[in-house]
C-alpha cells in the first residue's frame, strides 16, 4: 500500500515514510509552495531522478534506516542533491551524522522555511 501523495511540482520535494506523521503546518507549507510529498520508495527515487528538485526534505520521524537508504540512493543518482533532514527526535548515531545537508532537530517549520528562503530562494 503506497502513501504517495502528489501536491504540485515545484523545486522542493518532501519525503516521509508515513505522510500522516507530517505536521499539519509542513503539509500546509508544501501546498503553499506547490511541492510534492512522496513516500520513500522507488517511485520517490525515480521522481527525484527525473525532476531534480533544488532541495529534498527528508522527514526521518519514523523508518530512519529506510530513509537513510533512500538518501544513499538519491546521492548515488544525483551526487549534488541538496537535503534538509528533519524529524521529531535526534537521528541515531552513525546513520545521519555524516550526511551532507541542513539538519533540524527537533522538527521546526520556522527554521525550515528560513533555510528554504535564504539558501534555496524558495
Amino acid at each position: 500500500m503506497s502513501y504517495l501523495k502528489i501536491l504540485e511540482l515545484n523545486d522542493m520535494v518532501i519525503i516521509s515514510y508515513d505522510i500522516s506523521l507530517l505536521r499539519a503546518e509542513m503539509e500546509q507549507f508544501a501546498k503553499e509552495k506547490k511541492s510534492i510529498v512522496l513516500n520513500p520508495d522507488n517511485q520517490a527515487i525515480l521522481y527525484i531522478k527525473k525532476h531534480k528538485p533544488k532541495v529534498i526534505i527528508l522527514d526521518i520521524s519514523s523508518a530512519e534506516s529506510l530513509l537513510y537508504e533512500v538518501y544513499l540512493a538519491i546521492k548515488n543518482e544525483i551526487p549534488d542533491a541538496k537535503f534538509i533532514i528533519t524529524g521529531f527526535q535526534k537521528f541515531l548515531k552513525g546513520k545521519f551524522e555524516e550526511v551532507e545537508g541542513f539538519k533540524i532537530f527537533p522538527y521546526n517549520a520556522k527554521k525550515i522555511k528560513q533555510i528554504l528562503k535564504e539558501q534555496f530562494k524558495l
